[in-house]
């Protein structure tokens, strides 16, 4: 039978470090996601983006496109310093790309806005496809 005290005394090491990283992702995230929502033509709780579920999607594609970057920058920390500091980059410079895929693909987004559910999985996979690169910088 194996001993217990030593995956126990593991346990307790490890389990704050895992607390604390987590919490300040989901913080960095939770200020990702708020400064997405501020930078977004469209805003929850009006009626036209209420009842645009294209808009709805493309929101939550954008908070999947905001996590990925920071799971990968959390997976390489090495303490909660670094997952600050390198976390807040990666968000911003997914932030960065959200921005620069509005401005460069105008068209799809005015489509998006009109409720067109195929524009919206394009904007979607255009910002996850960006997400992934930017998580294999940050993990490389």
């Amino acid at each position: 039978m194996t001993d217990f005290v030593p995956v126990w005394a593991s346990m307790q090491a490890g389990l704050p470090v895992l607390i604390l990283h987590l919490a300040l992702t989901t913080f960095l995230w939770g200020i990702a996601l708020a400064l997405a929502h501020g930078l977004s033509k469209w805003r929850f709780g009006r009626d036209d983006a209420r009842e645009n579920h294209a808009v709805t999607l493309v929101h939550g594609g954008e908070a999947l496109a905001l996590a990925l970057p920071l799971a990968a920058a959390l997976a390489g920390s090495v303490n909660a310093a670094d997952n600050l500091l390198w976390g807040g980059v990666v968000a911003l410079v997914q932030l960065g790309w959200s921005l620069l895929s509005v401005l460069a693909m105008r068209a799809i987004v005015r489509r998006v806005g009109q409720g067109d559910m195929s524009a919206a999985i394009h904007l979607i996979g255009v910002r996850l496809g960006f997400a992934l690169l930017n998580s294999a910088a940050i993990g490389s």
